[in-house]
Parts: C-alpha cells; structure tokens; sequence
C-alpha cells in the first residue's frame, strides 16, 4: 500500500505449486488488524483480526474460521515502565485463565 505495508503474500514450491497465501489490511498506525489465510488452492481458510493499544502493541488477535464462528483468541497483557516502554507482556490462549507466555523486558537506562 502507499505506507509500504504489505498487502498480499505469495509462496510457491520449486514447482510453482502455491504454498502459501495471505491478504492484509491495516490501520492508519501501520499495524496490521486483519489478514485473510488462504489454503493452497486459493481458497480462503480463516481471517485473523487484531486490536492495539495506544502504543500499538497487540492486545487482542481472534481468528475466524470460513462459517466466522471464533476459532481461536488470543489476548495480551502489557505492562510499560516509567518511559513508556514495554516492560512484561502476558500472552492468554482461548479462555484460558492460565498465562500461556509471559514475557518479561529489562531495559537500563544510562544518564
């Protein structure tokens, strides 16, 4: 698109037989909020659409299979420090309760 995102991926095989296919769309911020997987005929397998928060740092990501019933979620817990930076992220699959990821950032800063 005009902001150099990519919107349709493209592989193929040594054989020219297509391996795999995705479309995106994005927001004004440039984060990606919705691609579209497609099977290896071309056909549309499932959509992923994703929700940031004012850092653009994902907070959400929730596929779809082809009826548009949910398939998958998952949800992210972020932590900034003082400079606003990412410091932990918690990373939840489907309705689990339980962290599936925990991510934990250390950042010094020098005077």
């Amino acid at each position: 698109d005009k902001q150099g995102n990519t919107t349709e991926y493209n592989e193929y095989n040594g054989d020219g037989k297509l391996t795999n296919k995705w479309t995106a769309t994005y927001n004004k911020q440039g984060c990606r909020t919705k691609t579209v997987q497609y099977d290896e005929n071309g056909k549309y397998a499932y959509h992923l659409e994703a929700k940031f928060d004012g850092n653009n740092n994902y907070i959400e990501a929730v596929a779809y299979d082809e009826n548009g019933e949910v398939a998958y979620r998952w949800d992210y817990q972020i932590t900034y420090d003082l400079k606003g930076n990412k410091s932990k992220e918690i990373e939840y699959r489907s309705e689990a309760k339980v962290p599936y990821s925990i991510t934990i950032i250390n950042i010094e800063y020098y005077q």
